[in-house]
């Protein structure tokens, strides 16, 4: 089994040689991934629906590893015990779900070391639920493919939470000083984007003034390279 490049993203911050748990995990592809190429002991596959999570059982079966994943039907973290992974894996949902996840079982949450985040959308939002949680973002990476930009996320546990200014939250603390040419795309992506919705706004000041706050925002930060 060859993992995609965007969960390769994912795979690679996983804290090695402790079990982990991947929610929303669809397919099962990177809970069985990790299982057998050695990087975890074990892994919980958990999904919220029914037919996703056969799927991920026929995949767990055809890998052979059924003595090293288990498949919860679960909504978030809502089956898992305190202290019972390490790291918490969530790819391919919205950051505003993904938010309303981290905060529905707040004493499984803490007892996780690590949180692996790959967002589809409001990546703002999640930033700014993750510092209201004191987790600090201690790795970042962006991927595009075709029209899809990929931002993942590494989060952990911090004593003092770091406060992260406007251009932070909204283009990430890491990635802005990483500067990619990914990163430099994405905003290119989002100004052109932003200028198309502008152009539709006649008649509504109040979504003009917020659309054009935000390209200012992003020519800023084009601007500071």
């Amino acid at each position: 089994m060859k993992l995609s490049d965007r969960l390769s993203c994912v795979a690679q911050h996983v804290l090695p040689g402790l079990p982990m748990a991947d929610i929303g995990t669809d397919h099962g592809q990177l809970p069985v991934w990790l299982v057998r190429t050695g990087m975890v002991p074990s892994a919980i596959a958990m999904d919220l629906r029914p037919s996703p999570l056969s799927v991920a059982r026929r995949q767990v079966a055809m890998a052979g590893v059924g003595d090293r994943v288990e498949c919860r039907l679960s909504d978030g973290l809502e089956k898992l015990t305190e202290r019972e992974v390490a790291t918490v894996t969530i790819c391919g949902m919205g950051g505003g779900l993904m938010a309303r996840i981290l905060g529905a079982h707040p004493e499984v949450r803490e007892s996780v070391a690590r949180l692996v985040l790959q967002p589809n959308n409001d990546v703002e939002k999640l930033r700014r639920v993750l510092q209201a949680l004191s987790w600090g973002i201690c790795a970042e990476e962006l991927l595009i493919e075709g029209r899809y930009v990929y931002p993942t996320i590494v989060a952990e546990k911090v004593v003092v939470s770091r406060c992260y200014d406007e251009s932070e939250l909204a283009f990430g603390p890491l990635l802005r000083v990483a500067r990619s040419e990914a990163f430099v795309e994405m905003l290119e992506r989002e100004a052109r984007q932003v200028r198309r919705v502008l152009g539709q706004c006649q008649g509504s000041p109040e979504a003009t003034r917020r659309f054009e706050a935000r390209l200012a925002l992003v020519e800023q930060e084009l601007g500071r390279g």
